[in-house]
């Protein structure tokens, strides 16, 4: 748990030294969500709807706080490129730890 934590803390203090342009804001969310999410996993080696939750709300709070340090002193609230990044980092971390299908058998066992 952590790992996500730190991941997504640095992760917001890197990003917030940037505008949340059209072209970084969904570029920089899914890479976000994808980093925070590979932490997570690594670090756990475990996988299901609880840590699919926790990696989402990780990502999209660094996002979320990455955000408000790049427009802090400007006066003005989050772009919509930062809320897009937000939808989109959550939602890849999301996946990404879900839960993994059992593989199918392809044998069948009928007569």
């Amino acid at each position: 748990m952590l790992a996500g934590i730190a991941i997504a803390a640095a992760g917001a203090l890197i990003l917030g030294e940037y505008q949340f342009t059209w072209t970084l804001g969904p570029v920089a969310g899914v890479l976000f969500g994808l980093f925070v999410a590979e932490a997570v996993a690594s670090v756990s080696r475990e996988r299901g709807y609880a840590w699919s939750a926790f990696v989402a709300a990780c990502s999209a709070g660094g996002l979320v706080w990455g955000g408000w340090i790049s427009i802090r002193r400007t006066g003005h609230g989050l772009p919509a490129a930062a809320w897009i990044a937000v939808a989109l980092g959550a939602a890849v971390a999301a996946v990404r730890v879900r839960p993994a299908r059992a593989p199918t058998s392809s044998t069948s066992t009928e007569p």
